[in-house]
Formats: C-alpha cells, sequence, structure tokens
C-alpha cells in the first residue's frame, strides 16, 4: 500500500510538473519582451495595409470576362443588321464601277440557305471574270470583302497580264492590265428568314 501512494504522489508530481512546464513555455513562445512584441505588431499590420492595397483580381477579371461577353454577344448580332444587299450581282457590278475595273458574272448558283447565329442567310457562290489595272483590281478585291460588301468572302482569284493594253498597243506602259476571274460567296439575310429559338 505505502508503494502504491509512493506511486499516486510520484505521478501527481509530475502531472504538476508538466501543468507548470507548458505553462512556461506558452508564456515564453506566445508572450515576447514588450520590444519584440511590438515589432511583430507592426509587421502584422504592415502586411494587412500591403493586402488590402492589392488589386482584387477576381473582380478585375469578372469585369474583364462581362466587357468580353459584350463584345461577343455585339458582333454576333451584328451581323444581321449590315445585310442591305438585296441583289449582290448588281452590287459587285456596282463596285467594280466605282473601282474601274470591268466585271462580268459567268456563273451564279441558287443560294443554299445556311443558318448562322440563329439567322436564316442566303449563301449565294458567284463567279466573276475581271479586267482592269492590277491596282484597280487589287482596290476592288480589298473593298469586296471589306467595307462594301461585308459579308463577302473572296474564296480565290487567278490573275494573269492581258496580252494587250488597248491604249498602247506597242506595251511600253507603266501600268500593269490584267485578266482574271474571282470566285466569291456572299451572304445575305434571307428575305423570309425566321429567328430559330434556343
Amino acid at each position: 500500500m505505502i508503494m502504491l501512494l509512493a506511486v499516486l504522489a510520484c505521478i501527481a508530481c509530475l502531472a504538476v510538473y508538466f501543468q507548470w512546464g507548458m505553462e512556461e513555455l506558452y508564456l515564453s513562445l506566445v508572450e515576447k519582451p514588450d520590444g519584440e512584441h511590438e515589432q511583430l505588431e507592426s509587421q502584422i499590420e504592415t502586411v494587412r495595409q500591403e493586402i488590402a492595397g492589392l488589386p482584387n483580381l477576381v473582380d478585375e477579371r469578372e469585369e474583364q470576362l462581362e466587357y468580353a461577353q459584350q463584345l461577343l454577344y455585339e458582333e454576333q448580332n451584328k451581323m444581321p443588321y449590315i445585310l442591305s444587299v438585296n441583289n449582290p450581282i448588281r452590287s459587285i457590278i456596282e463596285l467594280a464601277n466605282l473601282c474601274e475595273v470591268k466585271a462580268l458574272p459567268l456563273r451564279t448558283t441558287a443560294p443554299d440557305s445556311e443558318i448562322i447565329n440563329d439567322y436564316q442567310y442566303d449563301k449565294w457562290n458567284i463567279y466573276l471574270s475581271v479586267s482592269g489595272e492590277l491596282s484597280d483590281i487589287a482596290k476592288f478585291v480589298d473593298n469586296l470583302d471589306g467595307k462594301y460588301l461585308p459579308t463577302a468572302v473572296v474564296q480565290s482569284i487567278s490573275l494573269h497580264r492581258s496580252d494587250e493594253d488597248p491604249e498602247n498597243p506597242d506595251g511600253q506602259s507603266s501600268v500593269t492590265t490584267v485578266d482574271g476571274n474571282l470566285d466569291l460567296v456572299i451572304y445575305t439575310l434571307s428575305p423570309n428568314y425566321v429567328k430559330e429559338s434556343r
């Protein structure tokens, strides 16, 4: 029995010593001397200010995404409204006259229907013969799939130098006259289009 009391007394002493040691360890780690404590508080405050000064990248990315989605929406909805071409052949001939190019439609296929961005379009395949000065033909082609007919796509072009310049038959000319063929695709809003529902 004495032995059991001695063991219990030793366990009690160890428990008290352990508790006292843990408190000392905690105090030594947490409670630094005043200068060190103030220095740590100052560093913590500096870090907090730096974090507050950082840009909020999530908000910035959300704004950029919203802006990009708005641009996409505008571009998708532009196509139906920029098409004011009722007769693409007539528009091509008008542009050719403006550019001082002779353009002759050789073949036009019946328009196929195609759905793009929920709108029904007529897709015209047009094959042209062109002749004129090289610079004028370049201007003509540039305007075809540019601002004049914004939904025209030049599929292929083949040009060759004309055999004879009618204004200068001896061949001594600073102007290069060419003949060639153009293969175009033009999209026009179908007159009886129906916007498809998603």
